[in-house]
């Protein structure tokens, strides 16, 4: 008997081809020579586990804060709040958590930038974080309305003519 790679829609079902859905009920098709896009790691962020999805979303949140603070950290000079007596992991997280106030937008108050470029990077970081928590609500959103299949399944399947 020769190897059937795709089970179709026919009449007739052969003993060897694979499921069309899977049991999750997620479709068996493997994309070929497909250019991965945007609306991939969308659709791919949506169907991940919880665990992953929001463990990626506290992971970028570190990463983006710990850039920002970086960049902080090299103007500390004129970032008014910072005692610059302090030893450098101190200043960083400083500026860390500056970052982290800039980043949601809450803004206690504390720090201030002092400068046109760290002004600049701040009303970018701002704007990076409305983007951000936008896309993650999109998600959020997407998740939970995304319909769940309830489909049973068996060892064979029986398909009639009717």
């Amino acid at each position: 008997m020769a190897q059937v790679d795709d089970p179709g829609s026919g009449k007739q079902y052969w003993e060897n081809a694979p499921r069309i859905i899977n049991k999750g009920g997620r479709f068996n098709i493997n994309r070929v020579g497909d250019v991965f896009s945007l609306r991939d790691l969308f659709q791919h962020l949506i169907g991940a586990s919880w665990g992953k999805f929001l463990g990626l979303v506290v992971l970028s949140y570190i990463l983006i804060n710990a850039f920002f603070a970086s960049v902080y950290l090299s103007q500390v000079n004129y970032l008014a709040g910072v005692n610059t007596n302090d030893s450098l992991l101190e200043q960083w997280m400083n500026c860390f958590y500056f970052s982290c106030q800039t980043f949601t937008t809450v803004g206690y108050g504390a720090m201030a930038p002092q400068s046109h470029f760290l002004s600049l990077v701040s009303a970018f970081e701002a704007l990076l974080g409305y983007i951000s928590f936008a896309l993650i609500a999109g998600m959020l959103y997407g998740r939970f309305s995304r319909p769940m299949p309830r489909i049973k399944f068996s060892a064979k399947a029986i398909i009639g003519d009717f």
